[in-house]
């Protein structure tokens, strides 16, 4: 069987896919996670994707915003507690901050869906945000790219907004979740074009991700 990763944000069509090589894989915004996600709310080191016999795996690796998951078919996600590892089945979503991903356990993940097949992990952050500004009505050139690449992974982390409410207990922050997503409308657009003309012209890509997908998943 093999692991297929769908990215959900950027909602592009096709969706920008990989296919998860070897046994485990972390995933972060730093220098050592095999998958680096530009995007703020992300944490360095968030969480890790592992194959166990014949299952894998996701566990939080002590991320600010927590990791989610959200099972087919089910309403409400999952905030995965510490050191607690969950198995994930095909069709399950995970949410890192404000990126969400959709698993594929398959021997050939992507033989029924049209996506975007990146050759591997390196490729990810390069292609976000390619894809982000493509969607918001720019043309990037390299070196915009390159600097937003790096400004992303480099900037400070953010916390998701939900978790700056009162209520800040797992118990209350998933139900709010759950009725932020729907199949109608899964990942509502928060974009700012001023800021994000602001953000192109500087190259000061620091809020750049978050700008274009899903600045309101977890509301105010």
């Amino acid at each position: 069987m093999s692991l297929g990763v769908v990215f959900l944000t950027p909602q592009t069509e096709p969706a920008l896919a990989l296919v998860v090589r070897g046994r485990s894989l972390l995933i972060g915004r730093d220098a050592a996670c095999g998958l680096r996600l530009p995007e703020p709310t992300v944490s360095a080191r968030h969480a890790s994707l592992k194959k166990r016999g014949s299952v894998y795996l996701v566990e939080d690796e002590g991320s600010k915003n927590g990791t989610l998951v959200q099972p087919l078919g089910a309403l409400t996600p999952v905030l995965l507690g510490p050191e607690a590892p969950r198995v994930v089945l095909s069709g399950d979503r995970l949410f890192l901050g404000n990126v969400a991903l959709e698993l594929i356990i398959d021997d050939s993940p992507f033989r029924d869906r049209e996506v975007t097949l990146l050759a591997g992990p390196s490729e990810v952050p390069r292609a976000i945000v390619r894809r982000a500004l493509e969607d918001a009505g720019f043309e990037p050139n390299e070196e915009n790219i390159n600097s937003a690449v790096a400004e992303l992974l480099d900037s400070e982390e953010e916390e998701v907004r939900a978790r700056r409410r009162r209520e800040e207990t797992p118990e209350f922050i998933a139900p709010r979740v759950e009725r932020n997503i729907s199949p109608q409308n899964p990942f509502p657009l928060d974009v700012s074009l001023s800021l994000m003309a602001l953000v192109v012209i500087t190259i000061a890509a620091g809020a750049l991700y978050r700008l274009i997908v899903v600045g309101n998943l977890l509301p105010l």
